[in-house]
């Protein structure tokens, strides 16, 4: 009998080093890709905004001060930076250095500032519970699902309020993202490709979790509902022994069976 058990816990150990070896080379490939695609962003998109921003201020500075088209480029130059400003931005998150875990709420109620001068509505954001450390894949997610929830209805719902609900809950964290718009049709979103619906779900479930896109009538506008199982929300402090390989076995096991294929 003990020497089955011993035999076990072997044996579990070593899937246990398969799998965390598994989900350790995944993350790895999917931080080098990210890093290509910062490289790439970099190199092209934001240096050909500078670059179009210095053409901008060159031909303002041709024009009288009080010139109706020197006004007209200085306001196409200062939302060309708002907009490289935003890139860089995105950049800085793509190469890992952007840190949504430490205040989620904050980071949401700035995406105002990127609506680059959309007639935006009131915006509400409540919190539930306690807020507390998450860790970083998980937040960083979360983010980005709320950002593309929040531009989408800027600038299609038209909408009165839009309320962002964050959940810090025992057995999950909850987002959702509601609004008083005229909502939209799911199929035909997911068709003229404004949405984001698909890179939503994919989202969700590289943080091991799930999302749910409600949408109906007029007035009732369309609520997006992240939920993240705690296991992989919260940072956790480190439990040794047989307790922590069984909650390692089992994170390492979710994450695995949660991954995208592909």
């Amino acid at each position: 009998m003990i020497l089955l058990v011993v035999l076990v816990a072997a044996a579990a150990r070593v899937r246990g080093r398969h799998i965390t070896a598994l989900v350790k080379a995944r993350y790895e490939e999917r931080l080098e890709e990210r890093e290509r695609i910062a490289r790439d962003l970099h190199d092209t998109l934001l240096q050909s905004t500078q670059g179009l921003i210095l053409r901008l201020h060159a031909s303002s500075r041709k024009l009288a001060v009080d010139d109706p088209v020197r006004q007209e480029l200085e306001s196409a130059m200062r939302m060309a930076e708002r907009v490289g400003a935003d890139g860089r931005e995105r950049v800085r998150g793509l190469r890992g250095d952007v840190d949504h875990a430490r205040d989620l709420g904050a980071a949401l109620m700035a995406v105002l500032e990127d609506a680059h001068g959309l007639d935006t509505p009131a915006v509400r954001l409540v919190v539930e519970g306690t807020p507390r450390p998450m860790q970083r894949s998980a937040a960083e997610e979360a983010y980005m699902i709320g950002r593309e929830a929040m531009l989408n209805a800027f600038r299609h719902a038209n909408a009165g309020t839009v309320q962002v609900s964050l959940g810090y809950g025992r057995q999950a964290f909850r987002l959702r993202v509601h609004d008083d718009g005229v909502g939209f049709n799911q199929d035909a979103g997911a068709e003229d490709g404004h949405w984001g619906l698909a890179g939503m779900h994919e989202r969700a479930a590289r943080a091991g979790g799930s999302l749910a896109i409600r949408s109906g009538r007029p007035g009732r506008g369309t609520e997006i509902d992240l939920q993240i199982p705690a296991t992989f929300a919260w940072k956790s402090p480190y439990r040794p022994g047989m307790a922590g390989l069984r909650d390692r076995l089992r994170d390492a096991l979710r994450r695995v069976r949660r991954a995208p294929r592909g």
